[in-house]
């Protein structure tokens, strides 16, 4: 697997760098007193430096996720609880971007034997990505549900919707389907391919289902703890 994508995590870690490595070299002859050229500088150094941050926390977090399981770390986590936690969170984003967010949970007991922190991050990144492509106005709903021994997460938003095309690629790695908004909100091109590892890792199951211009729909059906 690593040898499969190590061509575009190549490519994806060079971009960064080389803004980085361009604006210190444009900047290595402004004269040492003029702060503000120096505070542009900065700026855009600290931009790029997170950038690669978060690209470099991200192959970590998948090449992690295509190891071997760690038993030890999994335990019942409640996936109600989990969403409530980073519906908060996401509150005041949500906010600024002018959506509303709203849970309906059908199920408080709702728990996956899992790890609690892998599935914090793909409740996140599920939900930062609804939110990214959702204009202002609009709405992104957490819903969860049991159903037998199957516990239903999905997020339903009322964003810009998700071509015919593009759905088939949209968990590959690194894939963009708008580069620019991506690159714009700081996004590595793994967020939903980190989501799928992590699903799969937690032997669930996960389908997006999308029309362009009415919002799409991501499912995950997990096995429940107990």
């Amino acid at each position: 697997m690593v040898v499969f994508w190590s061509g575009d995590a190549a490519h994806e870690l060079r971009a960064p760098l080389a803004n980085l490595l361009a604006v210190v070299d444009a900047h290595r002859t402004q004269p040492p007193d003029d702060a503000v050229a120096r505070e542009l500088m900065l700026t855009a150094v600290y931009g790029q430096g997170q950038r690669l941050s978060r690209l470099i926390s991200d192959l970590l977090l998948l090449a992690r996720l295509d190891g071997p399981e760690v038993a030890a770390a999994v335990q019942p986590c409640s996936l109600s609880l989990i969403a409530r936690d980073l519906l908060e969170e996401s509150s005041e984003a949500a906010a600024a971007a002018g959506l509303s967010l709203r849970l309906v949970v059908g199920d408080e007991d709702l728990h996956v034997l899992g790890v609690e922190s892998d599935l914090y991050r793909f409740v996140s990144n599920l939900l930062q990505n609804a939110i990214q492509y959702t204009p202002p106005g609009g709405e992104v709903v957490l819903s969860l549900r049991r159903e037998g021994n199957r516990g239903w997460f999905q997020v339903q938003d009322s964003g810009i919707g998700i071509t015919p095309n593009d759905q088939h690629r949209i968990f590959d790695r690194f894939f963009h389907s708008d580069p620019g908004r991506s690159r714009r909100h700081g996004g590595t091109g793994l967020g939903l391919s980190i989501v799928t590892a992590i699903v799969h890792r937690h032997r669930g199951k996960i389908s997006v289902a999308s029309r362009p211009g009415c919002g799409s729909v991501f499912t995950v059906v997990f096995p429940i703890a107990g």
